[in-house]
């Protein structure tokens, strides 16, 4: 959702620049910092959804933030699967 609104942002200040420079050139040229900070926000989110996969619309964190909250807490059990997971992947991107 938030990559949408960032591109969305995006595309509206687009729109608006040039309006803005017909009427007043210096602030249009005071967006561009606003629209460089969108398009690199709008980078990392991008990253940070590649990097966190959703499925079903909920990532993992998400589901041990929920078990953090509900009370029963995170135990030690799910700290060494997560472990494991981890290794697992670190090992699958080295290549062993």
């Amino acid at each position: 959702l938030a990559l949408i609104i960032n591109v969305m942002l995006i595309a509206s200040l687009g729109y608006i620049l040039p309006i803005f420079y017909r009427i007043d050139a210096l602030s249009a040229y005071l967006q561009v910092p606003y629209l460089m900070w969108l398009i690199f926000a709008t980078i990392l989110n991008q990253a940070i959804c590649k990097l966190n996969p959703t499925v079903g619309g909920v990532n993992e964190a998400r589901i041990q933030a929920d078990l953090a909250a509900s009370g029963d807490g995170y135990n030690d059990a799910m700290l060494q699967y997560d472990i494991k997971k981890l290794q697992a992947a670190a090992a699958k991107y080295a290549g062993l």
